[in-house]
């Protein structure tokens, strides 16, 4: 376990690595001089320009520029927002929880309807339950986030008026926003779950538990729900790293001040150090939630065991 969990460290800070590399290339990869583009080439003078490509470090060498790039990023320095003036890390540290709790009320609510509509669905197989169950699945996974966030907004905030438009806060203001995040996840988990009983209630040793006299539902609650939810697991580190690098779209929507919108600013105003920052910084979380997932396996199913 322990040499598993080395490898896997290794290949974490190896995959960090190369997000720092596609992060430092993006002033580099886009046409023109970064500073003229984030200020305007008319807009203020060249000394100005000038001071600024030193301020950034941007009159060095490349490799020079990368290996501060690395170190500053390591002492939690992600450079300073352009337009704001202030370091990028503290504009995201204020950004993120809004982000964090957009994704994981999303994210449990899939899992609260998902993991449900799932199960009754491989219970009730071929039924007509088991089929609205999968036309549930398919239309969340199939709508547009966007168009489903308006048609809430639209029933519940304008025409209901149950909640706000702005989905702002922790309260009734975060209810569409994670409704709209949350429903095309039930539909990925439901999916996925529903495959993984079917493939688990046909396997051998279910079948000797169920002629040794157990009742069906203690079959389903004690051998069969714990081994379906392993792949269920593996869905929940992705998506989790998936809801906070995709959460953009709901943020816009809603007028919501996360990770996302943040990053959407930068790239409106050019402000190269802010999307640096976030796409660094959103990386780092997605590869430590995987890792994590990763070792929770053991937890879920003892036999499991990494060498």
């Amino acid at each position: 376990m322990l040499a598993y969990l080395i490898r896997r460290l290794l290949v974490s800070v190896l995959v960090v690595i190369g997000v720092s590399l596609l992060t430092f290339s993006m002033m580099h990869l886009v046409p023109g001089d970064p500073v003229e583009l984030m200020y305007g080439r008319n807009l203020v003078s060249k000394e100005i320009i000038q001071n600024v490509r030193h301020e950034l470090g941007l009159d060095l060498p490349l490799p020079v520029q990368y290996f501060r790039y690395v170190t500053h990023a390591l002492g939690g320095d992600l450079g300073r927002s352009v337009r704001s003036q202030r370091p990028v890390l503290q504009e995201i540290l204020a950004r993120a929880p809004s982000t964090f709790e957009l994704a994981f009320s999303g994210l449990l609510i899939g899992l609260l309807i998902g993991c449900p509509v799932g199960l009754l669905s491989a219970l009730r197989r071929g039924s007509i339950a088991d089929r609205l169950a999968m036309v549930f699945a398919l239309l969340g996974v199939s709508t547009p986030q966007f168009w489903l966030g308006l048609m809430l907004i639209f029933l519940f905030a304008v025409h209901l008026n149950w909640f706000p438009v702005l989905g702002l806060g922790v309260g009734r203001g975060l209810v569409l926003p994670a409704l709209t995040m949350g429903l095309g996840e039930a539909g990925l988990f439901a999916r996925l779950f529903r495959s993984n009983m079917l493939e688990v209630l046909g396997q051998d040793y279910l079948v000797v538990a169920r002629a040794k006299g157990l009742s069906e539902n203690l079959v389903v609650l004690r051998h069969a729900l714990r081994n379906a939810l392993i792949p269920v697991v593996t869905l929940i580190g992705l998506e989790t790293g998936y809801l906070l690098a995709g959460a953009v779209v709901i943020e816009v929507v809603f007028a919501r001040p996360g990770l996302g919108s943040l990053a959407v600013d930068g790239i409106m105003n050019r402000d190269f150090p802010i999307v640096q920052g976030v796409v660094l910084f959103t990386s780092v979380v997605f590869v430590t939630i995987n890792t994590v997932t990763d070792i929770l396996y053991t937890v879920l199913d003892p036999r499991i065991r990494y060498a």
